[in-house]
């Protein structure tokens, strides 16, 4: 009966050694891959909004933007709604 009871931990044990063993040996893979996602968001974010402050400086209008991009039901339903709201912020 004691058989039966010591091999279920015995195989949780021998798995939790696999698992370890696992990320030790791929450790470095690992890293070299977070690495490289890491340098492909930065440029991505850098396609994206590389010229965004540009677009700051040029003083682009919200309103004509929202427009553009279908926006100004939604910008105005939140406006709105904030504008009701009676939990308000001061002094931040």
């Amino acid at each position: 009966m004691a058989v039966v009871a010591a091999v279920p931990v015995a195989i949780g044990a021998a798995w939790g050694v696999v698992q370890i063993v696992e990320t030790i040996a791929n450790w470095h893979l690992n890293r070299e891959i977070l690495e490289l996602q890491r340098d492909k968001l930065k440029q991505e974010l850098h396609q994206t909004f590389g010229n965004y402050p540009e677009f700051i400086e040029r003083g682009a209008n919200v309103r004509e933007e929202l427009r553009l991009r279908e926006g100004t039901y939604y910008y105005d339903r939140t406006a709105e709604r904030l504008k009701e709201n009676p939990n308000t912020c001061h002094g931040i």
